[in-house]
C-alpha cells in the first residue's frame, strides 16, 4: 500500500514537473496514442507546432517535443486537466469599417465540463486600414458684430462664419446655410445737417441816379437750414455785389460827377465797366465790384482808362 502510493506521488511529481518544463515548449501534436505504437496521426488543428497544454487541451492524445519522438511522445492521458481547455481560434473577421482605421477579431471558445474558467484571452483583434473617410465641413462660431455700416443714423452690421470646422475633405458635403447674417443698427436718431444757400433774391436799386453806382442780392441758408450740429452756410457769401449804371453819359445832369460824365467827348457813346480779380458777388449787371477796384473806360473811344475806388460809387 505505501509502495502504490509513493509510485503515485512520484508519477504525479514527475508529471507535474514535465508539464513545467513543457508548458512553454513548442512540439508535434499527434490525435492518436497506443502504448504499443506511441504516437500516430497528426490532427489537422497540429498542423503547427503547439505546447504540451495547448495539444492536450483540444483534442489531442499525445504530444512529442520533436516530430521523431512518436515512441517518446507523452500521451495526453497523464495530464490531468482541471481547468477549462480553449478550441482552436476561429476565423478572422471582416473590418468592422468600411473606411478609415477599423479592427478585425478572431475567437475561441473555452471548453469546460465542470464550469471551470480558462486562463488566457478569449478574442484576439489587429487593425484593419480602408480608404479614408468622407468628412463633411462644419461651421465655425460666428464672429463677433461688425461695425455699424454708417456713421449716424441708420445702418446695418453682420457676423460671418466660415465652414472651416473642420474643412469638407474626401467627397464630404459642404456647409448648409449662410456664412454672413445681417442686423440694423442705430449710432443716433438725426445726421448733422449742414446748411445750404436758397435762391438769390432780385436785384436791389442802383446806389446812383446817375454815372456808375452798384446794387445788391441776397440768398439765405435755408435750402436746407443747419440742424443737429450741421455746419452753417459761409456768411461771406450772404451778399452778392454787382455795378450798375442809371443814366448814360450826357452834359452836366444833377448828382453825376463831371470828371466821368463827358465821357465821350460828346459822342454820347456808353461806358465799359472792366473788373479786377475777387469778386463778391456776381450779377448780369455791366460789371462787379472787386477787391481791387474797378476800371472804367471809353468803349470804341480814344480816352484813357481811370480806375474807380469805392468812394465812386457811394
Amino acid at each position: 500500500m505505501k509502495t502504490a502510493v509513493l509510485i503515485a506521488i512520484i508519477t504525479l511529481t514527475v508529471t507535474t514537473a514535465f508539464l513545467q518544463v513543457t508548458a512553454r515548449r513548442k512540439g508535434v501534436c499527434y490525435t492518436k496514442y497506443t502504448k504499443e505504437a506511441g504516437c500516430r496521426k497528426r490532427g489537422e488543428f497540429a498542423r503547427k507546432k503547439v505546447n504540451f497544454d495547448d495539444c492536450c487541451k483540444n483534442k489531442g492524445k499525445g504530444w512529442s517535443a520533436n516530430r521523431r519522438g512518436r515512441k517518446t511522445c507523452r500521451p495526453c492521458v497523464e495530464v490531468k486537466i482541471e481547468t477549462g481547455y480553449w478550441s482552436s481560434w476561429g476565423k478572422w473577421t471582416g473590418c468592422s469599417k468600411t473606411c478609415g482605421t477599423g479592427q478585425r477579431q478572431r475567437k475561441r471558445q473555452c471548453i469546460s465540463k465542470q464550469n471551470t474558467t480558462c486562463s488566457g484571452r478569449e478574442m484576439q483583434a489587429r487593425k484593419c486600414q480602408r480608404t479614408p473617410c468622407p468628412v463633411n465641413g462644419g461651421w465655425t462660431s460666428w464672429s463677433t458684430w461688425g461695425p455699424c455700416s454708417v456713421t449716424c443714423g441708420k445702418g446695418h452690421q453682420n457676423q460671418i462664419r466660415s465652414c472651416s470646422n473642420p474643412k469638407p475633405q474626401h467627397g464630404g458635403k459642404e456647409c448648409q446655410g449662410s456664412p454672413e447674417k445681417w442686423k440694423a443698427c442705430l449710432l443716433q436718431e438725426h445726421c448733422p445737417i449742414d446748411g445750404g444757400w436758397g435762391e438769390w433774391s432780385a436785384w436791389g436799386a442802383c446806389s446812383k441816379t446817375c454815372g456808375l453806382g452798384r446794387k445788391t442780392r441776397s440768398h439765405k441758408c435755408d435750402s436746407p437750414k443747419p440742424k443737429y450740429g450741421g455746419k452753417p452756410c459761409n456768411e461771406s457769401e450772404a451778399l452778392g455785389v454787382d455795378y450798375c449804371r442809371e443814366e448814360r453819359c450826357g452834359k452836366t445832369s444833377v448828382g453825376c460827377d463831371e470828371s466821368y460824365e463827358d465821357c465821350s467827348s460828346g459822342s454820347g457813346s456808353g461806358w465799359k465797366i472792366s473788373s479786377g480779380s475777387g469778386s463778391s458777388g456776381l450779377g448780369s449787371g455791366s460789371g462787379e465790384q472787386s477787391g481791387s477796384g474797378a476800371v472804367a473806360s471809353g468803349e470804341g473811344l480814344s480816352g484813357d482808362s481811370k480806375p474807380l475806388d469805392d468812394e465812386d460809387f457811394s
